[in-house]
């Protein structure tokens, strides 16, 4: 009888044991769970710091290639007279688009275009810089569509080169001052346009 209480009472102990052991263990992984989800998070908020201060950087790079951009050109438009850049600064802001006879966004952005130009013709000097065009296929166009705004002739694309254009329309807008105020790649419409002039006033 005695042998067989101090069997149950070392099975008692035993078990005891095993529990307390599991405890423990059950105890310690979660306690590495919850240090490794802490440590992950905390080097995830300084991946999300890190890119944050990369694009901003980024940013600041973009900014400074456009301001270092050398913008100033002189061209003829089609009635032969000068167009300089440099000749508006101090005096009134430009807008520049790169564009052409081909170009469907372009025939169609001409819409709008001609009503912000009858708009703000006092305000901003609007010209159109067709890349690679020869003079005589540029009338045929304007004859076609009647458009009255002023064009610069660019035939060996050497101002489109100047400002890295790779499609059109590309629009520029260069301040009072002669810096790069904003640009827009592809059609823009008419709050397109009333958007990038209103960016002067800033």
């Amino acid at each position: 009888m005695e042998n067989q209480q101090s069997a149950n009472s070392n099975e008692t102990k035993a078990s005891f044991k095993i529990k307390a052991l599991f405890l423990v263990i059950v105890l310690s992984f979660i306690a590495v769970v919850a240090y490794g989800s802490f440590t992950q998070s905390s080097d995830q908020e300084g991946l999300d710091i890190d890119a944050d201060k990369n694009n901003q950087e980024d940013k600041q790079v973009e900014q400074e290639k456009a301001s270092d951009r050398e913008l100033d050109f002189t061209a003829e438009d089609m009635d032969g007279n000068q167009f300089a850049l440099s000749s508006f600064k101090g005096q009134k802001p430009v807008m520049i688009i790169f564009w052409a006879t081909w170009c469907g966004f372009c025939a169609k952005e001409l819409e709008y275009l001609e009503g912000f130009v009858k708009e703000h013709s006092q305000e901003i000097e609007v010209v159109l810089i067709p890349g690679g065009e020869v003079k005589t296929t540029i009338e045929e166009y304007i004859s076609a569509v009647d458009t009255k705004i002023r064009i610069l002739l660019d035939e060996r694309r050497e101002i489109w080169n100047q400002y890295l254009i790779r499609g059109t329309p590309s629009h520029f807008v260069i301040g009072k001052n002669g810096e790069l105020i904003t640009a827009l790649p592809g059609l823009a419409t008419l709050d397109n346009l009333e958007t990038m002039f209103s960016m002067l006033a800033n």
